[in-house]
């Protein structure tokens, strides 16, 4: 397995040694030198290219915050001021993601620290949000209108921003956008600082900084997708991740994880119904299903370990099924009680598919002998 898989970004770290300690001896490269780093590939991982990606974010910000301060543009249906401030506060995010890693934590930076390869779902949830704003400026213009909730919304994305930026320099060089599966030498776990107030708390910055936005915009479809989407999201990430810091720390991570919230709600609770057939062996097996991927994808790693081992059964019924015996009705079993009656069903259903196989095998093996005797 490999001894770097996505981080444990938000984990309770503490500053061991310092980021340039470790630092490339290039003061402009860009290639990370921790063990528990990787680069995707997906962008040129170059000075050229940082630099680029950086002055771009700049633009983006510097026409956002002109939007934004100048109140909106006078005549113009959507060229508002949420929209301004939504798009700088989206370019100040990734422009400190990667600012705080190279300033705080060297040896993980790379052009993947911008976070820009989130995957498609990521862009496309902001290009809805945007999608949403336009179309609503457009048919319900008063819709736009409540000052006070943008207000709100702005306060919080600063406030949300802070939080994720101060966490990650609290972790200094123990943050990292990376999962690491083995405990590192100089990974420390840390009760002090912001952490002392909250568990993950880049997670939960990040938490309330997308649905700041969302206010900012005035959007309830897009606050409502947002709200469950990423509280599902983290729901999945926080518990995967801490299975590897209890193992890493122990009962010092257990005490502390008793003794200190994440700060993001519990309110979806009733979502992950669905899952908790499989959540239940997803939770005593977790370290060997996360493939080497991206943190955006953190949760797939759930989804897919899930349809894996769902998918072997999927195989064996379908390959009985070939063989002729009919399926028991067990795919209506509503709660976990009956995950166990299931899955002996069906594995009784594929068994007795398997021995019919054998013997009509063994039969005609027998034919073609009597056959080959005549």
């Amino acid at each position: 397995m490999s001894s770097s898989k996505r981080a444990s970004a938000s984990a309770s770290t503490a500053s061991a040694p310092t980021s340039s300690q470790n630092a490339p001896s290039n003061g402009l490269e860009t290639v990370p030198t921790s063990k528990a780093t990787q680069t995707f590939d997906t962008l040129p991982n170059t000075p050229l290219a940082s630099s680029l990606v950086a002055f771009l974010l700049g633009i983006t910000f510097s026409l956002g915050s002109v939007l934004f301060l100048i109140g909106g543009i006078d005549g113009s249906w959507w060229a508002r001021y949420q929209l301004g401030f939504f798009v700088a506060a989206w370019a100040c995010f990734h422009w400190a993601e990667f600012a705080v890693t190279a300033g705080w934590n060297r040896e993980k930076a790379s052009i993947d620290s911008y976070l820009l390869n989130n995957g498609p779902q990521y862009h496309m949830a902001h290009s809805f949000a945007v999608t949403e704003f336009i179309v609503t400026c457009w048919f319900f213009p008063k819709l736009k209108s409540e000052t006070g909730i943008s207000v709100i919304g702005i306060v919080m994305t600063l406030a949300a921003q802070a939080l994720r930026s101060t966490a990650m320099i609290h972790a200094s060089s123990n943050f990292a956008h990376t999962v690491a599966s083995e405990k590192l030498d100089d990974h420390r776990l840390v009760t002090t600082g912001v952490y002392a107030w909250m568990r993950h708390p880049s997670y939960t910055g990040f938490f309330f900084w997308g649905l700041g936005t969302q206010l900012v915009l005035q959007n309830p479809v897009s606050f409502v997708i947002y709200a469950v989407v990423l509280w599902r999201f983290f729901y999945f990430r926080i518990r995967g991740e801490e299975m590897f810091l209890i193992r890493f720390f122990g009962d010092d991570y257990k005490e502390y994880k008793k003794r200190v919230g994440t700060w993001i709600p519990d309110i979806f609770i009733p979502l992950l119904v669905e899952h908790c057939y499989f959540y239940f062996w997803v939770s005593t097996d977790f370290e060997h299903c996360i493939p080497n991927r991206p943190l955006h994808l953190a949760h797939q790693n759930v989804v897919v370990m899930a349809k894996s081992k769902n998918h072997t059964n999927h195989n064996q019924i379908r390959k009985a099924h070939r063989n002729g015996i009919k399926k028991p009705n067990t795919n209506y079993a509503k709660t976990l009680r009956f995950r166990n009656a299931k899955l002996r069903a069906n594995q009784k259903y594929v068994t007795a598919g398997n021995m019919r196989v054998r013997k009509e095998k063994s039969a005609a093996r027998l034919a073609e002998r009597q056959e080959a005797k005549a």
